[in-house]
């Protein structure tokens, strides 16, 4: 995947620490994938379980996903146990998974592992990432953009 094929599908976040997960179908359909993304249609919020149950059905071919920490040792981490399920989830179910961090949640953890650095496919980040981290990336082939 090229940084061009990258503006193909844009993310648009409220804010910096955001947990959004948004995933495209290969039709060119987004699923934004949240517990807290409000479904104005049904004027109520997605349920955690109710989403991991839906997309079990989808086989996805991107998944943007973020992170409120990532570490070498630890992976890709967050907070919340209702994300948790769906962010393993859409990595599981996608052919490329792009991890979106900004460079404050380098070295940083949260509770939950929800993937390890190996299973990205993509890391997107603001700013160039220690000598550590790019090492890791191209021994374990994810392409590092900043």
């Amino acid at each position: 995947m090229t940084r061009s094929m990258m503006k193909e599908s844009e993310l648009w976040t409220d804010k910096p620490c955001s947990s959004r997960i948004i995933v495209q179908h290969q039709f060119g359909q987004l699923f934004p994938l949240l517990q807290d993304v409000w479904n104005v249609h049904l004027q109520k919020k997605i349920n955690p379980q109710n989403t991991v149950r839906m997309i079990k059905k989808y086989n996805f071919d991107k998944a943007f996903i973020a992170a409120n920490g990532l570490t070498i040792n630890k992976g890709a981490t967050n907070s919340d146990d209702g994300e948790h399920e769906i962010k393993c989830r859409a990595v599981s179910q996608s052919k490329f998974k792009i991890l979106l961090v900004d460079d404050t949640k380098f070295d940083r953890s949260g509770l939950e592992t929800f993937a390890n650095i190996k299973d990205f496919t993509h890391i997107i980040t603001n700013k160039e990432p220690s000598k550590e981290y790019i090492e890791h990336c191209k021994k374990h082939n994810v392409e590092l953009i900043y």
